[in-house]
């Protein structure tokens, strides 16, 4: 029966590995409960005084637990625990795991409640292949997405219901994979067997009719969602899901059209994500999956900010370069050198150079650096040559740091404009020369930068070794106001090579700490080149492991593995090794 005016209660599961509230929260939190005739909110964080003050302002009604079962778990208790809720004409259960709203949650509401149905949610997942080996059914039925559903009085007050949760395996469903598995792909199902019908807000039919088996209706899809089916939310997981999981199904930009979007078509401040992602997920991840990487044109735009540039040199290779660029441009620069005939050629040049004594160029930095009164700040440093390189190569990297940040007016004047479009951009790095050093410079740390970072950033909860900086080139611009936040008093580096490149990576894991994450920039020529380069590089890396070891290509050779690996569990000259197998396959799926 369609019912305006419900009497409806929310019930809001939070939780964050730090016990902190962001303002995403808030934000959601401010919109929706308007809707609401009570909210209760269950932390499955244990918060302090401060943080439990946040939520104080939409509920008093807040339930303080361990995270134990995850939401699903949240719910277990609650609703075994109470019988309030019964008292409602609709009950609706949501998470902190998306962003949002794009637009009011009044719309809806408003919606929803002109659809006779017994229980509804913002999404569905469809009915596919069954990935996992777990259902009876042989396939993943039809279900509601269940970071937000909703339950109106026939459910509520049935048997069917009460029963759910008072038999729910709690004491087995603490994991994600469990809670998944054995709770939301079955529970729609199960309701729906017991005679209650359902529906979704975003009716996704496009989607569903022409349904492909790869697909996933927010991961991978979200921007139809957002643009067509006016989703008023983006899914968290979008932000840091693996790019090898995205790229097993599609060309993995959908996040980057729907980001697009959200900043430019709504009122939804994209800051609001940037500060909670980068706080929880190591940069690498949230470069690979995001694609942080600038690509500026040449574009004659007016130059509305002030730059200034900080260069280190001791390369007499790069002098004259080096000058050509500064000499073009008539910025304001700040060289140092340690090589007499360095500062003689560039003092003829009429250019600010100071003489300094190896070693002390960190000092001269940090005094200067306070000094500055441009808003954005310039770096390079570029040592000396070294007798055993190949000096073509040297020439090569440097002419990259050079032009990367100081090709011309027109690509300076681009590149500020990348921060005035971007609030939350830090720091553009140029990138490591892609084709000569990549597997050195982007898969290894150098351990003794690796460990000064982390001693110098101990908030910074998420070094890997594994997970490297987005870069490690000396050649960068950065805010000011992240630079002059830095504290250098323990930094205790006396060797001006090895502050340059803990410098370098200390700006991108300190701005993330201060809500500003890194790009990768590129001008559209060099981007087109290093896209050349790493084409030919992947090709030959490739075809080696081809070579070594036939590995699933996509996603449907994945599950089609999966599948041989099940048959052959069944098989009794497997079932000694069908232990194994099982495993093997989880890892997969994993």
């Amino acid at each position: 029966m369609i019912k305006k005016d419900r009497k409806r209660l929310g019930i809001f599961i939070f939780y964050d590995r730090d016990n902190i509230v962001d303002d995403y929260v808030l934000y959601l939190l401010n919109d929706i409960c308007s809707n609401f005739s009570h909210l209760t909110i269950i932390s499955n964080s244990q918060l302090q005084e401060t943080e439990k003050q946040k939520l104080e302002k939409f509920s008093e009604d807040i339930i303080i637990r361990e995270n134990a079962g995850l939401d699903a778990g949240a719910l277990y208790s609650y609703f075994n625990n109470n019988q309030d809720y019964q008292n409602y004409d609709e009950v609706v259960c949501f998470n902190d795991t998306f962003f949002g709203p794009l637009y009011s949650f009044k719309n809806v509401f408003d919606e929803m409640d002109q659809r006779d149905v017994d229980f509804w949610g913002l999404a569905l997942g469809h009915r596919q292949r069954d990935g996992y080996g777990i259902m009876k059914e042989g396939y993943i039925p039809e279900h509601i997405q269940t970071f937000f559903i909703a339950f109106r009085k026939k459910v509520l007050l049935s048997d069917a219901f009460m029963n759910y949760w008072k038999n729910y395996d709690y004491e087995n469903m603490q994991t994600f994979y469990d809670v998944v598995t054995k709770h939301e792909l079955r529970f729609t199902k199960y309701l729906h067997e017991n005679g209650f019908s359902y529906d979704s807000y975003i009716k996704d039919t496009n989607a569903s009719e022409n349904f492909k088996e790869n697909y996933n209706n927010y991961n991978y899809n979200s921007s139809t969602q957002i643009i067509q089916d006016h989703a008023l939310y983006i899914k968290r997981k979008n932000f840091v899901t693996s790019k090898k999981d995205f790229l097993y199904l599609t060309d993995s930009n959908d996040l980057n059209v729907s980001y697009e979007y959200i900043k430019n078509c709504t009122n939804y401040d994209v800051g609001l994500i940037w500060k909670n992602i980068l706080r929880l997920y190591n940069l690498s991840d949230i470069h690979e999956t995001f694609g942080l990487y600038s690509i500026i044109q040449n574009d004659e735009i007016e130059k509305k900010e002030s730059l200034a540039y900080i260069i280190y040199i001791d390369n007499i290779l790069m002098q004259e370069s080096l000058a050509k660029k500064i000499e073009e441009l008539k910025e304001t620069v700040y060289i140092f050198t340690s090589k007499k005939e360095i500062y003689d050629f560039l003092k003829e040049k009429k250019l600010n150079v100071e003489k300094i004594k190896k070693n002390t160029f960190f000092k001269k930095y940090i005094s200067l650096i306070n000094q500055i009164k441009e808003k954005y700040v310039g770096f390079m440093f570029i040592e000396e040559h070294e007798e055993n390189t190949i000096n073509i190569i040297e020439e090569t990297v440097y002419n990259n740091y050079i032009n990367g940040i100081m090709k011309n007016t027109s690509y300076v004047s681009n590149l500020l404009n990348a921060f005035t479009k971007e609030k939350n951009l830090g720091i553009l790095y140029v990138p490591n020369n892609m084709h000569y050093d990549y597997f050195y410079k982007n898969i290894h740390w150098e351990i003794p930068v690796f460990e000064k970072i982390k001693e110098l950033l101990p908030q910074y909860k998420m070094f890997q070794l594994e997970k490297t900086p987005i870069s490690f080139s000396n050649a960068w611009i950065a805010r000011k106001e992240i630079l002059t936040k830095i504290d250098y008093e323990n930094w205790n580096i006396s060797e001006d090579e090895f502050f340059s490149k803990c410098l370098t990576v200390y700006i991108s894991y300190f701005g993330a700490i201060n809500s500003f994450y890194p790009n990768v920039v590129l001008d559209i020529n060099e981007a087109k080149n290093q896209l050349t380069n790493l084409t030919c590089v992947y090709k030959n890396t490739y075809q080696k492991i081809q070579e070594i070891k036939n590995i699933p290509l996509t996603f449907i050779e994945e599950l089609n593995y999966i599948e041989e690996l099940k048959k052959q569990y069944k098989e009794k000259k497997y079932r000694k090794i069908g232990r194994r197998i099982k495993q093997k396959i989880r890892r997969i799926i994993k």
